[in-house]
């Protein structure tokens, strides 16, 4: 074993003897009570950004989309994080790996490094013998620390003890390596403040406040509504759909896993895209919004012209704690909500199943009857991880829809609004 202090750059494969190796995160929190410690890897292109969210290693992404790299799910040892990362199965295009740790929730709990005690990052062969050793101090403020970096020179891999640190969480470096296609675009991160839940208040009492007749915000988010409000038109017109006659309601997960679609932009680009549909149905221009996890809320703020071009950043983007996802609570409180004289389309967005299976069918079957559509989105391209929603047909197969994103990095739009209004127009002649 060779301890290296910051700065250093050793030659990996070299001293690995092979084309694989280990990392392993130690550290002593037990003075540190309620801290919650993040390692994630970063796989960055030439031009040193972080170009697929795939490539973003994380405890709900454990594996790389080229299998290069694998975050064991139970560490070995005494550490507590453990990766391995074979360097022959790392794809052309990335030529660094950033090893970062991170502090979850710091800015908003005032918390940081400066009680975390023998923070050290390992590196070891595949038969667990430590090669180098980098134990990372002179830490206080930050709340996130890119301990280390694996990088190609020469087409050969080296390591360099990192250690360097940022007050401002992984939103900071994901601000300063996000592509376009993975990018946060709030500067500051203000502290979480409780969600509103609204009691005893029917959804059409309080959405009678004015709201603007047409889009607002940046050129490019106008023009975008504009064109797609013209595919709507005529998509709902071929499909005997009037305009009207239908109020819209949006339903969000917030489960852990759905962290980096908030963060990323890609929740925020399926709220442009849905508006143009919602608003050809909502006469007085406000979009109920409901959030679930374990729980179920309806937010304060419906999503309306005025507040569409950045309602996640503003709203919802660490306003609310990412937990569970349940279903149950959500369809129950929506059910409650809205106006049972009038027929409701409620888009349910999420990116996995359920954890209620049973619940969540008991609430669904309960609701069959009513004059609610619902609409269930899988944000995640892959019919194995919607187990409930596949077998919603054979729930309430007159009332509901589920309709799969094949791509979140490419959506196709005419396809996105034939999926949203699919057996809606049967729905509507009833």
């Amino acid at each position: 074993m060779q301890k290296i202090n910051k700065g250093q750059r050793m030659p990996l494969e070299k001293d690995l003897s092979a084309k694989s190796c280990r990392i392993g995160f130690r550290w002593d929190s037990s003075s540190a009570s309620g801290y919650a410690l993040d390692v994630s890897i970063m796989m960055l292109s030439e031009r040193g950004k972080l170009e697929k969210e795939e490539d973003f290693i994380f405890y709900n992404n454990l594996s790389s989309g080229d299998g290069s790299i694998n975050m064991d799910s139970s560490p070995f040892g005494n550490y507590k994080n453990t990766s391995r990362v074979m360097l022959d199965k790392v794809t052309n295009q990335v030529s660094r790996l950033l090893l970062v740790i991170t502090i979850d929730n710091a800015v908003a709990l005032g918390q940081s490094f400066a009680k975390i005690r023998d923070l050290t990052l390992d590196i070891l062969d595949d038969q667990k013998n430590i090669i180098y050793s980098y134990a990372i101090d002179g830490l206080s403020k930050e709340t996130a620390v890119i301990a280390g970096e694996i990088y190609k020179k020469n087409n050969e891999w080296r390591f360099m003890a990192t250690g360097n640190g940022f007050n401002s969480g992984l939103a900071a470096l994901l601000r300063e390596y996000g592509s376009e296609a993975v990018q946060i675009q709030e500067d500051n991160v203000p502290p979480p403040v409780p969600p509103v839940i609204r009691q005893n208040q029917p959804i059409n009492n309080f959405q009678q406040t004015s709201a603007p007749k047409n889009p607002v915000g940046s050129r490019e988010f106008i023009t975008n509504y504009n064109r797609r409000n013209q595919l709507v038109k005529r998509l709902l017109t071929s499909s005997g759909i009037n305009s009207g006659r239908l109020s819209f309601s949006l339903c969000l997960d917030l489960s852990v896993s759905m962290s980096m679609a908030l963060k990323s932009g890609y929740v925020q680009e399926i709220f442009e895209l849905l508006l143009p549909l919602a608003m050809e149905f909502e006469n007085n221009g406000n979009i109920p919004v409901f959030l679930f996890n374990d729980q179920a809320f309806l937010h304060q703020n419906p999503l309306s012209f005025a507040n569409t071009d950045s309602f996640v950043n503003h709203e919802i983007l660490f306003n609310y704690h990412l937990s569970g996802t349940k279903y149950a609570p959500a369809i129950d409180l929506i059910s409650q909500k809205l106006n049972p004289g009038e027929k409701n389309y409620v888009l349910f967005l999420t990116d996995g199943d359920c954890e209620d299976f049973s619940a969540a069918e008991i609430s669904l079957k309960r609701v069959s009857n009513s004059q609610i559509f619902w609409k269930f989105v899988g944000l995640e391209g892959n019919s194995g991880k919607y187990s409930f929603l596949n077998k919603i047909n054979g729930i309430a197969p007159q009332v509901s829809d589920f309709y799969l994103l094949n791509s979140i990095r490419y959506i196709d739009e005419n396809a996105f609004y034939q999926g949203l209004i699919n057996k809606l127009a049967n729905f509507w002649k009833k």
